[in-house]
């Protein structure tokens, strides 16, 4: 993209939990943030919790950035009250050394912790959240939902990913509530979802390999029709805690079987994988705005995933752009909604082109524009 300067020109912080080598959505989507506002002349810090003062991001950070660790204890684990104590004071520290315009909090967590550090500093703040708030069917929330709902009465803005995110808060809150979707980049070259005559087909998948991305149902459905659908393999990209398990699940089928799911680990060139796959899957239990799935389409894929799925049924539009198997979390469904898909290379192909039409509306020029707007509205501009 084209650089794009301003004269008012924002002091931007950004905060996020961690960045240490991760390789997941919130870091992928707000390093291509940062770095697109630095290009359009703002001044943008970026401050995590990693707890090394040599940590090292996976995805490339702009050298223009500003980044701070708070190098105080390990971010994945409960601290002590006077480590938070000694970490609220350096974090105040820290901000009225910035004193950012703004400051845009990745998740309740990091935006609750600020908000509650900086109180009485008069920065405005910004909950970004990534993933769906409808999550908490799931999961628990720490600190619960309505307690974060409670500070998010303090945010200058809270952002949701899709507009039907918003009926999962308070009726108070709709009106500070921004709809900021995720920006999606053009595909430099298409996937081919025929495949070459006489050459194996890929079914694909990536992302970070954790619970709720749920991997282990795509393993389980594609083993129920593996045998009916010879020509094709399976391949999950990307690394994560769930690695492990992945392969021991795998490692228990038949050799047949086994021996067409393929799990290379993580990648920096994910495009070289869509270019190579012929059908796309996201079998996730929920998901925020999810950056895998919106790339894939990009690239001309069909995609699949679970009707019940946050996220996947907000991108996908069944029976156009790909296929919402019924429910969630359910092998059965998935297996019988991508068997449909990999019998068909003219259902692949025409929802494949329409899928990459959907992504040109989440151009990362208009939604770059769209994050402008809300941080210029946020900090008062």
């Amino acid at each position: 993209m084209a650089d794009k300067k301003s004269d008012d020109t924002l002091r931007i912080l950004v905060a996020c939990r961690k960045f240490d080598g991760v390789v997941g959505g919130v870091e992928r989507m707000s390093t291509t943030l940062m770095n697109e506002l630095v290009k359009r002349g703002h001044e943008v810090f970026l401050f995590t919790w990693d707890e090394r003062e040599d940590a090292k991001a996976f995805y490339p950070i702009d050298e223009k950035i500003k980044w701070t660790k708070l190098a105080m204890g390990d971010p994945t684990h409960k601290a002590s009250l006077l480590l938070r104590l000694k970490r609220a004071l350096k974090v105040r520290k820290i901000l009225n050394s910035i004193r950012p315009d703004i400051v845009l909090g990745f998740q309740e967590g990091s935006f609750v912790t600020l908000k509650l550090y900086g109180l009485g500093l008069g920065i405005p703040m910004i909950c970004a959240i990534r993933e769906s708030p409808f999550r908490y069917a799931y999961i628990e929330a720490k600190p619960p939902f309505w307690f974060s709902c409670q500070i998010f009465r303090l945010a200058a803005s809270v952002t949701v990913q899709f507009e039907r995110y918003k009926a999962a808060f308070p009726k108070f809150l709709w009106p500070t509530i921004k709809v900021t979707p995720n920006h999606i980049f053009p595909a430099a070259e298409l996937a081919d979802t025929d495949g070459k005559s006489g050459e194996r087909k890929i079914l694909l998948s990536t992302g970070r390999l954790s619970p709720e991305k749920n991997h282990k149902i795509l393993v389980e459905a594609f083993a129920k029709i593996s045998d009916e659908l010879p020509d094709w393999d399976l391949v999950i990209v990307g690394k994560g805690g769930q690695e492990e398990p992945l392969k021991k699940q795998t490692s228990a089928l038949p050799e047949s079987v086994a021996a067409r799911i393929h799990l290379p680990g993580p990648t920096d060139d994910v495009p070289s994988w869509l270019k190579q796959a012929q059908l796309f899957c996201l079998p996730s239990k929920w998901e925020g705005f999810p950056n895998a799935l919106a790339e894939a389409m990009a690239h001309g894929l069909p995609c699949v995933g679970f009707a019940e799925c946050d996220g996947v049924r907000d991108l996908i539009d069944h029976g156009k752009t790909g296929i919402l198997a019924a429910g969630n979390d359910d092998a059965s469904t998935l297996a019988v909604t991508l068997r449909k898909l990999m019998e068909s290379s003219e259902l692949r192909r025409t929802m494949g082109q329409a899928g990459f039409e959907k992504t040109k509306s989440y151009s990362p020029e208009a939604m770059l524009d769209n994050w402008e707007t809300v941080l210029r509205e946020g900090a008062g501009r």
